[in-house]
């Protein structure tokens, strides 16, 4: 059966392993510390980490939530250094799974509430949580939540239904 990583992607990493007849497996891994405009060290951890965990669990695909960049109508209050960061991050999610021959698909956040919600609009933190919760995934951060979001969605698109 295929397997899928699915990632949430900020200083907090929420990861998910999803596989066809068992319940998710999801956990949180904390990068190191930073100093702004300084992005090498969380870099090299999460290429590092991220490279191991795909070394032992030997995903078919990965997929990652799309870092929302602002612009002047969005009403968003991301600095820029938000913005280098999140992207770095996907680029190197992105790398990790290149460089094992895997699949690699970008989720917009919407699309995660929607797959593990049914909707998009109108959805907190503690939605995504509750959610999992009632479906017996104890997840402990809201990254893991999203992480599962993003693992619902990519699933369908890699390997449908009614395929």
């Amino acid at each position: 059966m295929p397997k899928l990583l699915a990632l949430d992607l900020s200083s907090a990493v929420g990861w998910c392993l999803l596989e066809h007849g068992r319940p998710p497996r999801f956990d949180t891994w904390e990068a190191p510390p930073e100093e702004i405009g300084f992005y090498g060290r969380q870099g090299s951890a999460l290429f590092d980490w991220l490279t191991d965990l795909v070394t032992v669990h030997s995903p078919d695909a990965m997929a990652a939530e799309a870092p929302l960049i602002p612009n002047k109508f969005s009403g968003m209050d991301t600095t820029a250094h938000t913005v280098i960061r999140l992207t770095g991050y996907v680029y190197t999610a992105e790398l990790v799974a290149h460089r094992a021959s895997i699949r690699f698909l970008r989720v917009h956040h919407e699309d995660a509430k929607m797959a593990l919600l049914g909707r998009a609009k109108n959805v907190k933190k503690i939605d995504m949580i509750g959610e999992c919760h009632g479906r017996s995934w104890k997840v402990a951060t809201e990254h893991e939540a999203d992480a599962i979001g993003v693992a619902l969605h990519a699933n369908e698109i890699f390997w449908p239904r009614s395929a």
